[in-house]
């Protein structure tokens, strides 16, 4: 379930917000001006008014000052009151109209000369299609804003118009265009800049690393958002921002980073009074706690989400809550509890059509019936999930509902249907499986290209530099030279012996681990054959249920290779398994002499170890092979290589190539 929410800012229409003491203002204004100055004023009014909420009231005075515009012939009055018009009739959600008004605005700005108007209601026109999800049409209206007469005048707009861009490019998927926007609207605002939307930049920015999964350079982005907030003491977005910042370390396994940056968010929050973002947060803590082994703290949050939720009647909130609720008393194996949470969501889900949580909420349901051995219910459940996942085409989905269904048809007796759908499921993870490593081979790919030729460019670059340098100071090297000469050679008599020795260490090292890896192979193969063995003894450590349990996920690591998967959970494992957390994770243990996430590396270190050995993957980075192996980061990779085999994996390539 995806509950952890990573926060962010809509693209907002550039209207004027409200302000009681402007809005008096031009009211004591208003009794004392005539023609055009009356028309302005009204025209200001109705834009502020509109923006309150009062877009009736905004329209009827946009109205009266168009007449007026028109009665004193007026074209630049003309032009700012259409301009009201238009934001009146899109927070009426009158967008056809909205659209209309704007069209004639922009035509009407330019013809008066008024360029940064023009420019702002063109962007108010790509702001409207963005918040009807028209991405592309909302793009070329943005780019339309960079080509308006004089328009280089106006760097905080033009900061604004790349970023929204980028927004856009980042909705659709295209993450290289949305960074190179970014980074364009990073330029306009300069190196001091320190506006909300240069804030609002920046997090976006984080947001984007984080969905490309560069989780440290995500975090270096909150943080240069979390000092500039410090600084304006701006409640709602370090709420925001912190809450951004558990989620990377939550994604990242490091859950107590995520709990404290989760319970800064929530204290945020509160002092803002934003209830709609603590009730968020509560949800997030809830989901940590749940990862931490704690599910008394888990639903204690929980049950303080709902009562916010309740009272806010936030129906999709709600749904979420009662679906971890009933996840967690599920984990205790209270379920008829479980079940009574599972379907307050699932009627939620269905009353606001959320099909992806009805999916996930058929499947849990599932789940429950199947353990109480009341498959019939089980199997109808696992249908009704499969039959709206194949609706939505969401493959992983399908997956699971197939290994569910083949599962459960087992346990009832049938396993005619049962191998049916066994092939089905087999089918939905080769497929899954290929595509995902075919676009990661070819992002590697890319991105190795990419970091070949920076590197070239980089040497390029130093090659010339270098030469300048020689060439600037030549007289004192030759003052120098003889000297240095000298030291060098003393220095370097000294470091060669050390080197030496060092790397006779090194050495030994990557033979010692070649010779490992190779073992570690050939065991591989001997423990695939003894737990196919073991599989087909059923009376095999019958009396320890533990071991069972222990031999079934090693059989299941050796077959499946799961661990080769960033996102593999301890609930996953035990999903898969038909087991617990806490016993999964005492037997593990009490066997292995290792915790989960020990066990997981270890494996995925050993992968990554054997990769390297392989010719055929020379040409991906080792980041690349960090990542193939299933990490998800790679100051992990790199550290728990050096950790467990005294060598990094760069050192270990270059000796193999040599």
């Amino acid at each position: 379930m995806k509950n952890i929410l990573l926060l962010v800012l809509l693209i907002p229409l550039m209207a004027i917000t409200q302000n009681q003491t402007k809005i008096d203002s031009l009211n004591h204004l208003l009794l004392s001006s005539k023609n055009e100055e009356k028309a302005i004023i009204l025209s200001n009014l109705s834009e502020i008014y509109a923006q309150s909420g009062e877009a009736d009231k905004a329209l009827a005075m946009a109205e009266e000052a168009l007449e007026l515009a028109k009665i004193n012939r007026s074209k630049k009055a003309e032009a700012e009151v259409v301009s009201s018009i238009a934001l009146s009739y899109y927070h009426l959600s009158n967008t056809e109209k909205a659209k209309e008004y704007f069209l004639k605005s922009i035509e009407l700005f330019e013809k008066t000369g008024q360029y940064k108007k023009q420019a702002k209601d063109i962007h108010n026109l790509g702001s409207l299609f963005y918040s009807q999800n028209e991405y592309q049409t909302s793009i070329s209206y943005f780019k339309k804003v960079l080509k308006v007469k004089e328009i280089d005048n106006y760097p905080e707009l033009m900061a604004e118009t790349y970023m929204d861009i980028g927004v856009n490019y980042y909705r659709i998927g295209e993450y290289s265009k949305a960074l190179d926007n970014y980074l364009l609207s990073k330029n306009y605002y300069g190196k001091t800049a320190n506006s909300d939307n240069y804030k609002n930049l920046l997090n976006r920015m984080g947001v984007l690393y984080y969905s490309k999964g560069e989780y440290d350079t995500a975090i270096k982005y909150m943080l240069m958002v979390l000092d500039l907030n410090e600084a304006s003491a701006d409640t709602l977005r370090m709420g925001t921002v912190h809450n951004n910042i558990g989620t990377i370390y939550f994604k990242n396994s490091e859950f107590e980073n995520a709990l404290n940056h989760f319970k800064l968010a929530k204290e945020f929050y509160t002092a803002a009074g934003e209830n709609k973002y603590v009730l968020s947060t509560l949800i997030n803590i809830g989901k940590v706690f749940e990862k931490m082994d704690n599910p008394d703290s888990s639903l204690n949050m929980f049950l303080k989400a709902q009562s916010i939720a309740i009272k806010v009647d936030n129906k999709l909130s709600l749904s979420t809550i009662e679906h971890n609720l009933g996840g967690l008393y599920f984990t205790k194996r209270i379920c008829d509890t479980a079940l009574i949470y599972y379907f307050r969501a699932l009627e939620y889900k269905e009353k606001i059509g959320n099909k992806s949580g009805m999916i996930m909420i058929y499947n849990s349901i599932g789940d429950v019936y199947t353990y109480q051995g009341r498959y019939s219910d089980a199997i109808n459940y696992y249908n009704k999930s499969l039959k709206l996942a194949l609706e939505s085409e969401i493959k992983n989905e399908i997956k699971e509902d197939y290994k569910a269904l083949s599962n459960t048809w087992h346990l009832s007796g049938d396993d005619a249907k049962a191998y049916d759908y066994h092939l089905l499921y087999t089918k939905y993870k080769d497929s899954i499986f290929n595509e995902t490593k075919s676009n990661q081979i070819a992002e590697l790919q890319t991105k190795f290209e990419t970091e070949k030729k920076e590197k070239e460019n980089i040497a390029l670059k130093s090659d010339i530099q270098i030469k300048d340098l020689i060439i600037s100071r030549k007289t004192l090297y030759i003052t120098f030279l003889t000297g240095g000469i000298i030291l060098i050679i003393i220095f370097l008599t000294l470091i060669f012996r050390q080197y030496q020795r060092k790397v006779m260490a090194y050495n030994t090292l990557v033979n010692q681990n070649i010779q490992n890896a190779n073992c570690d192979r050939k065991q591989w193969k001997i423990q695939e054959s003894r737990l196919a063995t073991n599989g087909e003894n059923k009376q095999t450590n019958k009396g320890d249920a533990g071991k069972t349990l222990i031999l079934q996920l090693q059989k299941y690591f050796v077959e499946e290779k799961p661990y080769l998967q960033s996102t593999l959970s301890l609930d996953d494992l035990c999903k898969t398994l038909h087991s617990n957390r806490s016993y999964l994770s005492r037997a593990i243990h009490k066997y292995l002499a290792m915790s989960f996430y020990e066990l997981l590396n270890d494996y995925r270190l050993k992968e990554a170890r054997l990769l390297l050995m392989n010719n055929e993957y020379n040409h991906i980075s080792i980041a690349g092979i960090g990542q193939i192996a299933g990490f998800s980061s790679r100051s992990t990779f790199y550290s728990g290589f050096k950790k467990q085999f005294g060598i990094t994996p760069s050192y270990f390539r270059q000796s193999l190539v040599r």
